[in-house]
């Protein structure tokens, strides 16, 4: 069962690289200290959200297989 959580997660955390090439045209602007906090929280919210329903799939998925 370890084994199967420790291969979902690693798909789990492909994903989250994803929005890091985003945010990169953000700081483009001039004003670099006032994007730069911005940009910052909003990877966090997205990488958060992206990653909780990865979990839900994980926590199912096992309850599943323990089921």
């Amino acid at each position: 069962a370890i084994r199967g959580m420790m291969a979902v997660t690693a798909p789990a955390s492909a994903p989250a690289p994803d929005p890091d090439p985003e945010p990169d045209p953000d700081p483009d602007p001039d004003p670099d200290p006032d994007p730069d906090p911005d940009p910052a929280p909003s990877i966090r919210t997205n990488s958060s959200l992206k990653i909780c329903p990865n979990w839900l799939r994980i926590m199912a998925f096992t309850i599943f297989l323990l089921g």
